[in-house]
């Protein structure tokens, strides 16, 4: 029986599509997109060590990709020079300016993260699961092939 009811019809498709797993589409892997020319500075290595362990982590990264994660590298970057002119700042008024321009890139940055994949839960939403650690078993098995 169904969760609405039996199925009236013998003959009815009701539910096939979600038993077949659908038609879903996997893109194939790349080495991912490359960092536009307007990123510099320390907006770049963020990009660099991002996307470094985006790859790492089984992300599949596409050209399409590199102006959202760029925007993301570009707003973490903005985010700690605020942060860092806001501890060199005496007058409180401009101090607390830049905090809350750092808090507003901040927020903004954690919203492009989980879009992007850069936390273990965005990731799991996103159908990618993680290999699981090595037991003690595949490191004597690998020490074994190795001879």
């Amino acid at each position: 029986m169904g969760l609405r009811g039996p199925i009236q019809n013998p003959h009815s498709i009701r539910g096939e599509r979600a038993q077949r797993g659908g038609a879903a589409k996997v893109a194939s892997p790349s080495a991912g997109p490359s960092s536009p020319a307007w990123l510099s500075g320390e907006a770049l290595a963020i990009w660099k060590t991002t996307l470094r362990d985006l790859l790492a982590a089984g992300m599949v990264l596409q050209k399409v990709d590199g102006e959202a994660l760029a925007s993301y590298c570009d707003m973490v970057a903005q985010a700690r020079e605020l942060s860092a002119l806001a501890g060199g700042e005496s007058n409180p008024t401009a101090k607390l300016k830049y905090l809350r321009l750092a808090k507003s890139l901040r927020k903004d940055a954690l919203l492009f993260a989980d879009r992007l994949g850069l936390s273990p839960a965005s990731r799991l939403r996103l159908g990618i699961k993680p290999e699981p650690p090595p037991t003690p078993m595949d490191e004597k098995w690998a020490a074994v092939l190795k001879r």
